[in-house]
């Protein structure tokens, strides 16, 4: 089965991508590569997250938004970099949905500004949408509380 054949499965069987696209706004299917990633956006983070080899793959990005990240002096130039609480919460919010910290790779990629995260296996879980849901929905309301 491939990522569109599962995306039009859940679409149609179990109605996730709806609620994602309603708990999380501005979602949207994008084709990188082989890879094909679903973009997600709220007021803390930005990111993406694709089925590959049996795993999902997550990348994370900061808004700019004062009230959950800071700007800081790069180079000369300013970027947005995410709050001193980020990856505590992320990986709070992996644990609390995947449970099995032996699956759980992650780490920040300077070059991208951003947190990676590789869950190990669970994209052969049929209730994979669900549950890439869920951590966005914990780590969002871990974020902005």
């Amino acid at each position: 089965m491939t990522v569109q054949d599962t995306y039009e499965w859940a679409k149609k069987q179990l109605g996730v991508w709806e609620n994602i696209q309603e708990k999380i706004p501005k979602t949207e299917l994008n084709e990188f590569g082989a890879l094909k990633f679903l973009k997600f956006e709220n007021q803390s983070f930005t990111g993406e997250v694709a089925p590959t080899e049996g795993d999902l793959i997550f990348h994370f990005f900061p808004t700019a938004d004062a009230k959950f990240n800071k700007q800081i002096a790069v180079e000369g130039e300013r970027i947005w970099v995410f709050g001193d609480r980020f990856a505590d919460e992320l990986a709070q919010a992996f644990l609390d949905t995947f449970k099995y910290q032996d699956r759980l790779f992650w780490d920040f990629v300077p070059e991208m500004n951003s947190w990676a995260v590789r869950v190990q296996g669970y994209a052969e879980n049929p209730f994979y949408l669900e549950l890439i849901e869920g951590v966005l929905c914990r780590l969002k309301e871990k974020i902005e509380k």
